[in-house]
């Protein structure tokens, strides 16, 4: 594909996530979207920081690290094969 076609596929992506999900119930007034927007930063910066934390005490021992990063993998696939489920139920 080229870059032009990319863009196109992105916009047409992004206009129908606005319009299917953004336009639907309590998510039409602008400020729960902001609300929610303000609510996942804040969910983002908590998580970000909470394993930086966690993770700084861990770094003397690489065994626990990479049991660590394996462990997330699989959770990052399962999750990734849910979402998907989800979304095609949602939209089709």
């Amino acid at each position: 594909m080229r870059l032009f076609q990319i863009k196109n596929l992105v916009y047409l992506y992004n206009t129908f996530f606005v319009r299917k999900v953004l336009n639907f119930g309590p998510l039409k007034n602008i400020v729960i979207r902001l609300f929610l927007l303000f609510a996942l930063l804040v969910l983002c910066l908590f998580t970000s920081v909470s394993m930086y934390l966690f993770m700084s005490h861990i770094t003397q021992s690489s065994q626990a690290i990479i049991f660590l990063l394996n462990t997330y993998s699989s959770t990052v696939i399962l999750w990734t094969i849910i979402t998907t489920i989800f979304l095609k139920l949602y939209f089709f």
